[in-house]
């Protein structure tokens, strides 16, 4: 194992907005003492009673729904039994949960959906491939934490739905990059396997988990640095560290939980009390908060309860790490997230097109990275010190509705925030961002009008567009032309950006506005906005839109700093060569010069340099130095 403490070091610039610059420890947030494997068992336990809080409100909407017969998702019955099992309750209880979710189950031995327990109770329309993996995540923390309290009757009538879930375990085929299913399937299958003492499962189970780690140490974590679903990794991993019993795993699992938590602590921003940078899946398009919140309010790191998201029972894993003999990270990972500066370079596919960079200051945290990896994603993302703000972002939609507030049904029938694939390619250097994005719109959206949004702070204490003040009202409707530079400050943190390049959609002109509208300014946001109209079939190419962005982020104090940081933009030199499977860029700054050349077939970059040398995209590195588990 080789998980580093990395702390950045501070240079003195001598120019705004060619070194980024702040004086060391400047408005820096520090944790206290009481955090991670530090921390004492009273304050654990004032924690937990936060969460508990929470869950206990979820438990009691699990029993009205019980007493009304109304619609369940299956899995609040299996986390709410282990919930039940964790506060004393009678276990009597427990198991009339999980009959109810027994009796649901498909136990036909010669359907192919054997084992299978469907995702709700009552609406077949939603029909999750992921729900037996969720129905079972509790199982083995109920079973071998809690067996000796359930009745032998109820044990001996599991018995069989175990080893039917056993079965559709295994025949659930899960890509080993779909990280948290992938292991949440492997550690059920592991403490299934161990409980119901299933030696082909307990094989499998091991073979999967060496595929897994195989796959992650070459490639990096696939489902990279998502709010909500490395909450669910951390819970599948430590209900492995617990119940899993293989002496060479549990090793292995506490080697990869640091790994974990090194990434989670050198990509999170105390200032904002979330996990920064660019995301895989983030349903919070504003605010960027997750179920990881709950495990990182448990380890002292965050104090905010408005912070929580993604209240499920499933939180429960929370809990049951909380009791004495759980994983947690030490003081010295945790504190990593209090590095003044860090640059984070991050893969996480096999395709090496695929990477990941971030930025961390003690003022701002900005990162990018390629691809188009699901509707929820934040391939772009900039947040700011200080009071709340939003994150900034660039968000492709058909709604004029940027915000993550509409919802679609996907083809599981869960109602999901959603946007068009972005198509990213880009190039980042320390604080300063050239990004290349390619849409198809008569692929994603030929019914529909599609934009690109960037997300701005509405709570800023200064905007500005190209060099004049602006105020933010529900009545800011501004004509933008291409190139012109918003830049705002919010507090002692501040970001500048142009739409320097926007391809005209079937020779429609384009239109760009900085527009403020009333939802938006209800949840914190404003946004530049670059309306490409309608892709209508037969009216001429519409597969490859060009919209090319230049953003820098610095810290300044005053309105000299942010039409400083916004003339640094302004005066770039920009260029767009389309070629005929390429498209590269160029942006030339005072002392810094990016370039990328995009592969127009794939949409991903081919490559990447920073005043002239090429970029290198290790797997995980933190200010240039490896991190491995």
């Amino acid at each position: 194992m080789n998980i580093l403490r990395i702390l950045g070091s501070f240079v003195a610039c001598t120019a705004l907005c060619c070194t980024p610059c702040f004086a060391a420890d400047e408005a820096q947030p520090h944790l206290g003492t009481q955090i991670g494997s530090a921390m004492t068992a009273g304050e654990r336990s004032r924690r937990d009673a936060v969460i508990e809080t929470i869950l206990d409100k979820e438990i009691g909407r699990l029993a009205k729904q019980i007493s009304t017969n109304s619609d369940i998702s299956t899995r609040d019955l299996t986390n709410g039994a282990l919930y039940h099992l964790e506060r004393g309750g009678a276990p009597a209880d427990a198991e009339a949960l999980l009959r109810r979710l027994f009796a649901l189950q498909n136990m036909d031995a010669s359907s192919k959906d054997y084992g299978y327990i469907p995702w709700k109770s009552q609406d077949p329309t939603v029909h999750d491939a992921n729900s037996i993996e969720f129905d079972m995540q509790a199982m083995g923390a109920i079973f071998m934490g809690f067996g000796d309290k359930l009745s032998d009757g109820f044990k001996r009538d599991a018995r069989p739905h175990l080893l039917a879930a056993l079965t559709a375990l295994a025949s659930h085929q899960i890509p080993v990059s779909y990280t948290n299913i992938y292991l949440m399937n492997t550690v059920n299958t592991l403490t299934l396997g161990q409980y119901l003492n299933d030696a082909s499962a307990l094989t499998r189970g091991r073979q999967q988990w060496a595929t897994w780690r195989e796959y992650t140490a070459h490639n990096g974590i696939h489902e990279f640095d998502s709010p909500t679903y490395y909450a669910v990794d951390v819970a599948d991993l430590t209900l492995g560290f617990r119940y899993i019993k293989d002496p060479a795993i549990h090793t292995q699992i506490v080697a990869v939980l640091n790994y974990f938590f090194t990434d989670i602590a050198n990509n999170f921003s105390l200032s904002a009390e979330r996990l920064a940078g660019p995301h895989s899946r983030d349903y919070n398009f504003l605010n960027g908060w997750g179920g990881l919140n709950f495990v990182m309010l448990a380890e002292g790191v965050v104090d905010d309860p408005k912070t929580l998201m993604d209240v499920f029972l499933e939180k429960v894993a929370v809990i049951d790490n909380d009791r004495a003999g759980g994983y947690h990270p030490s003081p010295e990972i945790l504190r990593q997230m209090e590095a003044p500066v860090r640059t984070l370079q991050q893969r996480w596919d096999e395709n090496t097109a695929l990477y990941r960079y971030a930025y961390f200051t003690p003022q701002f945290a900005m990162g990018s990275t390629d691809g188009a990896y699901s509707p929820q994603d934040k391939l772009f993302a900039a947040d700011y010190a200080g009071r709340p703000a939003i994150t900034t972002s660039v968000v492709i939609d058909s709604f004029d509705q940027p915000y993550g507030l509409y919802k679609q049904v996907d083809r599981s029938g869960h109602s999901k925030s959603f946007h068009l694939p972005a198509n990213l390619s880009s190039v980042q250097e320390k604080n300063t961002a050239l990004l290349v994005y390619d849409l198809n719109p008569a692929h994603d959206s030929i019914s529909d009008a599609i934009a690109t949004n960037l997300l701005l702070p509405a709570t800023a204490d200064e905007v500005l567009l190209n060099g004049t003040a602006v105020t933010v009202s529900s009545k800011l409707d501004l004509p933008v032309e291409v190139g012109a530079v918003v830049a705002v400050r919010h507090q002692n943190s501040c970001l500048a950006a142009s739409m320097w390049h926007v391809d005209a959609l079937q020779q429609l002109p384009v239109s760009l506005h900085l527009k403020a509208d009333a939802i938006g300014l209800s949840h914190g946001a404003f946004r530049l906005v670059a309306y490409h109209g309608q892709a209508n079939a037969g009216k001429g190419p519409a597969d490859h839109l060009h919209v090319a962005i230049l953003v820098r982020m610095d810290a300044c104090t005053d309105d000299k700093g942010l039409r400083t940081l916004s003339d640094s933009v302004r005066n770039a030199v920009v260029t767009a060569l389309p070629g005929k499977d390429t498209w590269t860029a160029t942006a030339k700054l005072a002392g810094l010069q990016l370039a990328l050349t995009e592969d127009t077939r794939n949409r991903l970059p081919i490559s990447r340099t920073v005043n002239g040398q090429e970029m290198p995209t290790p797997v995980f590195a933190i200010n240039g130095t490896p991190v491995t588990f």
